[in-house]
């Protein structure tokens, strides 16, 4: 099916590198919320490294992986601490719960799996090198990507490797699960989908590398670029449905409701068409959006580099409210329990009214 170009945004500039995080060292964390209020502060964790992961939810838990090399897990209302579990390595993406299962994978060249009631390891399990974005379960099996290129498929009762792949593209983070398939991004202009048991359905070639992690709505795929795409692709044929051209760097998506919101590094919000790749509203931050929106209860939560959480209605792209974390936000917020959860580069994690 041929594919169609979506209406361009404005910017037509594409950046090659991402900025380093803005100084926070003198700036407080501030809210447009009267306390009691939504977007006014709960609770507030440090971490021993920064966040650039989106926290994981499971219940009323919220599990965070850190710089610091270890994964957090936090009761959601209150802030309270349940367990810390240490790994050999920074945490390499978000954790992905499974049953009693946390999964997170480390540079240490490891995947763990750690118990979600006690933070107990079960199992951990030897990559061929460090891991690439965070683990994604489905079917039985962890699949994970990790240098120079591999992706790997393991039991998930006991960590066992069950087939391995290599990418010779590379592998660009988090792999996305859905429609009977397994797709990678890979670092040098390439998508790849696997079938669970490992056989390869297709290739797509792309402009840039893709954003991590992508995501499965119905039967597509959506990706942001680092070309300055956000795509919308046939999950079942690696064709694309259209492209919706931004010109710098597009986050990871979330699509929901008919619906794929996407970050820009033009410190643009984009709300656009999942059926014909048309956009519907546009919202501007101050800074960078490097990580992925996050959508609960009709609100899309949205990080910036401006150091601000912003909440916006999903359906008019109007503001609700700011709280200014006092750090770049670089990963999409969780939301449990009525607490939107908030991950920062400083290494704090926030929790905030929803």
């Amino acid at each position: 099916m041929p594919s169609t170009t979506a209406a361009a945004a404005s910017s037509t500039t594409v950046a090659t590198t991402l900025p380093p995080p803005p100084s926070s060292a003198t700036i407080a964390p501030t809210s447009t919320a009267a306390p009691g209020q939504p977007g006014s502060e709960v609770w507030r964790v440090p971490t021993g490294g920064a966040i650039v992961v989106a926290p994981a939810v499971q219940g009323p838990f919220v599990f965070a992986g850190s710089d610091d090399g270890k994964v957090y897990a936090l009761e959601g209302a209150t802030g309270k601490a349940l367990w810390t579990a240490t790994t050999g390595g920074a945490v390499s993406g978000s954790p992905a719960p499974a049953g009693d299962l946390i999964l997170a994978g480390s540079a240490d060249a490891k995947v763990y799996a750690i118990e979600s009631l006690t933070g107990n390891v079960r199992w951990t399990s030897d990559l061929l090198g460090v891991a690439r974005g965070g683990p994604a379960v489905a079917d039985g099996s962890v699949f994970v990507g990790s240098e120079p290129g591999v992706l790997h498929a393991l039991s998930l009762a006991d960590g066992t490797s069950r087939w391995t792949k290599e990418v010779a593209a590379g592998i660009g983070g988090t792999p996305a699960v859905g429609d009977g398939r397994v797709m990678v991004g890979g670092e040098r202009r390439r998508v790849f989908a696997f079938a669970s048991t490992g056989e390869r359905d297709w290739v797509l070639d792309t402009i840039a590398a893709m954003a991590s992690p992508m995501s499965v709505a119905a039967a597509d795929l959506y990706a942001g670029s680092g070309g300055g795409e956000l795509l919308a692709i046939t999950a079942a044929t690696g064709v694309p449905r259209w492209r919706f051209q931004v010109g710098v760097p597009v986050s990871a998506p979330v699509a929901a409701d008919g619906v794929v919101y996407a970050g820009a590094a033009n410190g643009s919000v984009y709300a656009v068409d999942a059926a014909s790749g048309q956009l519907r509203w546009e919202y501007k931050t101050g800074g960078p959006v490097l990580g992925a929106p996050a959508l609960a209860n009709g609100v899309l939560y949205v990080g910036s580099d401006d150091l601000n959480l912003h909440a916006i209605d999903a359906a008019t792209g109007t503001l609700k409210w700011t709280f200014n974390a006092g750090g770049a936000i670089r990963a999409a917020p969780a939301v449990v329990d009525g607490i939107v959860v908030v991950p920062t580069v400083t290494g704090e994690l926030i929790g905030l009214k929803e």
